[in-house]
């Protein structure tokens, strides 16, 4: 490879994410210094996980974590790095030997260290490349990785409900953040990265918003190369900051597929059934790239009820991956139609076709689209004073809210039309609960999930512990240190809304008034609840913690 010596690169603050300003990809030769002990060693090494964008998706399901690491070191302007928990990247300004101070382990793992253990580096050097993706443009994670290498694995045999699985995940509630930095707002590249969105919003029910707090989202990144061509993208939702890394020769009508890639669309013509509609001329690929043209489920087998599309913006072009023809003045034909009449239309990236937007409607349950289920507003609780129910009217209809046979939706996933509640008109406090203010509150020491903890308190007319104010909280704790029951912690009545991307209180109502410990909330774990002695934190839905209830009086 040719060596070339970098411009000087900054580390700039975009007012939401720190972005390279290095207009040049390079690999970053290093040297390992072995397996050792974290201990307090991390008080030297700096966390550049979520300040990056190198460092794309969730740490442990990330790819090139070595590669990717350096980079971010290099532009940080250190040469010592580290990575922990099984690619979690740190970095040091310091050149000494601190890490060595408590020994080697023995416990990391493929070059991305452990629990307690981390793989030291040194860069020693930069050179130019170009990065390979698989399928010349997807974004894989490693667990996307295994099945695919695995041939025994879930994609490869029926049988097994892909829908479920961790390596492919679509957006909650139909609802995809996307967000542009600021430098690159007047830039092409960031034009045709939102250009690409329009079709698929015209075309199926995926709702596109600006980032706001979303823990999930979806960035343009441009590449650094300024004569790139790359297009790539990851499949469906990975996690936290998601590239969709562009190229400025990356053609406009590219963006539109990577989008569908994003959304959670693979390949056309690696579906199982790919055989019976297109022929792979195995002798006219480039060596090394036949691995390229591999069959298998998307991890979602009910999109094959869509009939297999030639024109699909998701297909390969015939001549993708092919050697040059023999007088070297065109591409021999990988990609063979059995109908001939799409013999040269296949690889269109023009629009999104009828069957495009079919898959992606049925991935994520609008199977009608445009017709979807509407919702009308929830009723009055049906009890006055005691646990009851509300509902809501839902009917079938476009766009235009014009009600129409329910018959129009039958393929469509139907939202909830009741709900548990509570009546909130009660005048007094039931028997063994305290009073603060307008509200009743009993403690429960019993261990219990977030969600029996709801249940139980919905049934006692009433529901999860919320704290809409700082003397509500200040009395709270006050009552508990006086019962010396404030070493605990306790279920708060909030849970993470993945579509508005901010935390909600179990009435519906926005968090105005928050107590969050310095860290949370985490990222992935849905549930708030009330730290002993002060602040809040968050943990895993299904975790077992006590709960208090309380009941608004009038």
């Amino acid at each position: 490879m040719t060596r070339v010596l970098s411009t000087e690169s900054k580390w700039k603050k975009t007012g939401k994410f720190h972005a390279l300003s290095s207009k040049i990809d390079f690999d970053h030769d290093y040297v390992s210094l072995g397996c050792w002990k974290a201990g307090t060693n991390l008080n030297h090494f700096e966390d550049l996980e979520n300040f990056h964008d190198e460092l794309d998706g969730l740490y442990w399901q990330r790819l090139n974590t070595i590669k990717k690491c350096a980079a971010v070191t290099k532009n940080k302007g250190y040469s010592v790095f580290a990575l922990i928990n099984k690619g979690e990247c740190l970095a040091t300004k310091h050149k000494d030997h601190v890490y060595k101070r408590f020994g080697h382990s023995k416990k990391c793992s493929n070059g991305e260290g452990g629990v307690g253990a981390m793989n030291v580096y040194k860069l020693t050097g930069e050179s130019f490349s170009d990065s390979e993706d698989f399928e010349d443009d997807i974004i894989l994670t490693k667990a996307q990785k295994a099945l695919i290498d695995n041939p025994h694995s879930a994609l490869y045999h029926d049988g097994v409900d892909l829908q479920t699985s961790a390596a492919m995940v679509i957006w909650p509630e139909n609802t995809v953040p996307y967000y542009v930095p600021p430098e690159l707002a007047k830039t092409k590249v960031a034009q045709r990265f939102l250009a690409g969105i329009k079709q698929w919003q015209q075309k199926t029910c995926i709702k596109f918003v600006p980032r706001g707090n979303h823990r999930d989202w979806v960035q343009v990144f441009r590449e650094r190369n300024p004569k790139s061509r790359r297009c790539a993208s990851a499949i469906g939702r990975i996690g936290r900051y998601q590239p969709i890394r562009v190229g400025d020769l990356c053609p406009a009508g590219s963006l539109i597929h990577e989008w569908g890639h994003a959304l959670g669309l693979w390949h056309e013509q690696s579906r199982e059934d790919r055989d019976s509609y297109v022929k792979i001329n195995w002798d006219n690929i480039l060596p090394g790239k036949k691995d390229q043209f591999r069959k298998y489920r998307h991890f979602t087998a009910n999109t094959l009820s869509v009939k297999y599309d030639y024109m699909s913006i998701m297909h390969y072009g015939k001549d993708y991956f092919a050697k040059l023809t023999e007088d070297q003045t065109g591409y021999l034909t990988t990609v063979e139609v059995l109908n001939k009449k799409y013999r040269n239309k296949i690889g269109q990236r023009d629009h999104v076709t009828l069957a495009d937007a079919a898959k992606v409607n049925i991935l994520y349950g609008c199977a009608d689209f445009p017709y979807m289920w509407r919702t009308k507003d929830w009723t009055e609780c049906s009890s006055d004073c005691g646990f009851g129910k509300k509902r809501r009217e839902i009917f079938c209809a476009k766009s235009d809210l014009k009600n129409v046979d329910p018959k129009y939706c039958s393929n469509s996933t139907k939202p909830q039309d009741k709900l548990a509640c509570y009546g909130r008109k009660c005048t007094s406090c039931p028997s063994g609960w305290f009073k603060l203010h307008k509200a009743c509150y009993k403690v429960h020491d019993k261990l219990v999930s977030w969600f029996e903890a709801r249940q139980k308190c919905l049934e006692s007319a009433s529901d999860l512990l919320t704290l809409k104010t700082k003397p509500e909280e200040a009395s709270i704790r006050s009552y508990l240190k006086s019962k010396n029951v404030y070493l605990y912690y306790y279920w708060l009545g909030a849970y993470y809304h993945g579509a508005n991307g901010d935390f909600f209180w179990v009435d519906d109502s926005r968090m105005k008034y928050h107590n969050w410990k310095k860290g949370e909330p985490r990222w992935n774990v849905n549930c708030a609840l009330m730290i002993h002695r002060k602040e809040w934190g968050t943990d895993n839905c299904t975790t077992q913690r006590r709960y208090i209830c309380k009941k608004d009086i009038v």
